[in-house]
């Protein structure tokens, strides 16, 4: 007899996978606002240096929790660099904060579907169904733009995400 695949609810989430989702929605509302004050207040190098922070810091959530190895570090640290870099190809602070925030919820749903098989499956078609809802929640406010281009940046960030945490969650193998 063999088991049946696990059910999952909203409560089945991690609380940093529902935070992500509500710091998303609520940044669809008023997250072009506060980019500007921000922007006003610090300047945008210095933004642009705040998400390169969190880009990083994006890049060690995918390794807390785990037994560190070499590999994992190397893997994790290729991936923050990939971020950097994408990000840097962007070029306007939103995006990057699009990259950043998809990246993070991409890793931790991959975190809470980890022990079923299709986990990485699962977490990039919620993570990019997410991303599309909230540019669809964007067209729908009068003073928003939802827009295709940004669905890709969200859909990039839930991969870039995933590989990071897939990348730092495979089991350690010892070396022959």
């Amino acid at each position: 007899m063999t088991n049946p695949a696990p059910r999952y609810r909203l409560n089945s989430f991690s609380l940093t996978t529902k935070l992500v989702i509500v710091c998303i929605a609520a940044l669809s509302f008023s997250g072009r606002e506060i980019l500007k004050f921000g922007v006003a207040a610090f300047g945008h190098e210095e933004i642009r240096l705040l998400v390169k922070f969190g880009i990083v810091l994006a890049g060690l959530y995918s390794l807390s929790g785990f037994s560190l190895t070499r590999d994992k570090i190397t893997a994790a640290i290729l991936l923050i660099v990939l971020g950097v870099v994408a990000s840097m190809a962007l070029g306007l602070p939103e995006e990057q904060v699009h990259l950043i925030m998809f990246a993070v919820l991409g890793a931790s749903l991959f975190r809470d579907f980890r022990p079923a098989p299709a986990a990485m499956t699962y977490a990039i078609v919620i993570g990019i169904t997410v991303g599309g809802l909230d540019e669809l929640l964007q067209a729908a406010l009068p003073w928003r733009v939802g827009d295709l281009r940004d669905v890709f940046i969200n859909a990039l960030g839930v991969i870039w995400g995933v590989l990071a945490q897939n990348s730092a969650s495979k089991p350690n193998v010892a070396n022959p």
